[in-house]
């Protein structure tokens, strides 16, 4: 039982990185993000999910951090009040690796 879930995790952590190299990839590749647009992030996304968008930063994109409160949950009203014309993407982890924080993903936008 070790063994499989040795294995099964391996090949979470292998698909969810593919995925996500493959995603940001085609934002850099078919240019869908451009100088000016927006992309809000919740200040709980994985530095793997940061450190890309820190990078298309440099070419123009505004990046900005979503606010939570003191527990870990997303300032919904804050949040929605952030989101402008120019948000183009609004990346939110459904599930905080860190303090398991469930996010309203579907509330958003």
């Amino acid at each position: 039982m070790e063994r499989y879930q040795e294995i099964e995790h391996s090949l979470h952590k292998r698909f969810s990185k593919t995925i996500w190299n493959r995603f940001v990839g085609s934002i850099k590749q078919y240019e869908l993000l451009s100088p000016g647009d927006r992309v809000a992030v919740s200040g709980l996304e994985h530095n793997a999910v940061l450190r890309p968008l820190r990078q298309m930063e440099a070419r123009g994109v505004t990046v900005d951090c979503l606010p939570c409160r003191a527990t870990g949950e997303l300032d919904l009203a804050a949040a929605e009040r952030r989101l402008t014309p120019d948000t183009r993407l609004v990346v939110l982890t459904h599930a905080s690796n860190v303090c398991g924080t469930l996010l309203p993903v579907a509330e958003v936008g």
